[in-house]
């Protein structure tokens, strides 16, 4: 797809919406703006009671890898274009994927069935700028959710934290602090009564809704990037050529959890 992509003019483009997802928008405007210096490390960590409970939800693709499933291919393909959108270029890869609830109820008859895609997984990354990454994720986590990601520079340090709030200090500060996300990147979905059909249809005009959801809002910002590449005959970010980068880390990770080694990119 994405060779297609390159030879073609039509536009062609990936649902990486969380992009537009206001805590992550400001750490990409903030390293833009060198509030870290030289990005040096990053940790992301996230733990969700999802697919804790092997009766509920049933047995569904979500455990059927050659359906495309796992916690890698779904939820990891979000974290790792958030983080090559922030820092560039993967260039060697060593993780693992797992199965800790290895079969699920089916809803149909009761049946216990065997799972084939993983709920969990966890990689080293080493970005072509020297950046280093340690990423885990799980699905199954007996309660609750956690989840934090935190980048360390020369200069600074940044934090998305359980509440979605961006931390950060700068160097010669004491403490972390929360910081305000400006109104530019808190525009989301339209509110009820707020006309969203005009709205939508007004290319120039923001939602004007403040963001309420993680998925929603930030998927309809997402709308309006491909309406207006559409309008415009010109492929915008995240563009399908970039989800295939995304991917192929993706790959990189369940082959080194395969073949039990580093990787380097591009894949062979």
């Amino acid at each position: 797809m994405a060779a297609c992509a390159r030879r073609s003019s039509q536009v062609a483009m990936i649902d990486h919406e969380f992009r537009w997802q206001p805590a992550r928008a400001l750490v990409k405007e903030l390293l833009d703006q060198g509030y870290v210096g030289t990005p040096w490390s990053v940790s992301a960590v996230s733990h969700v009671s999802l697919f804790a409970d092997p009766e509920r939800p049933p047995y569904s693709w979500w455990q059927q890898r050659e359906r495309g499933a796992g916690w890698l291919l779904n939820s990891g393909t979000h974290l790792i274009d958030t983080l090559r959108w922030w820092l560039g270029d993967v260039e060697a890869v060593s993780g693992f994927v797992a199965t800790n609830v290895k079969q699920r109820k089916r809803a149909r008859d009761g049946a216990w069935v065997s799972a084939t895609a993983d709920d969990g997984f966890g990689a080293l990354l080493r970005f072509s700028s020297g950046v280093q990454a340690v990423l885990h994720q799980s699905g199954t986590a007996a309660v609750g959710r956690s989840n934090l990601v935190q980048i360390c520079g020369s200069d600074g340090v940044l934090a998305i934290d359980d509440r979605d709030r961006v931390c950060g200090a700068r160097r010669g500060e004491r403490e972390m602090r929360v910081l305000e996300v400006p109104p530019h990147l808190r525009a989301g979905a339209p509110a009820a009564g707020d006309a969203p059909a005009a709205r939508l249809a007004d290319r120039t005009a923001p939602p004007a809704a403040a963001f309420t959801q993680m998925e929603t809002p930030a998927f309809v910002c997402l709308a309006l990037e491909f309406a207006a590449a559409i309008d415009d005959g010109v492929t915008r970010e995240p563009s399908v050529v970039d989800a295939a980068k995304t991917q192929e880390v993706c790959e990189a990770i369940e082959r080194s959890s395969r073949e039990q080694r580093w990787l380097r990119l591009p894949l062979d």
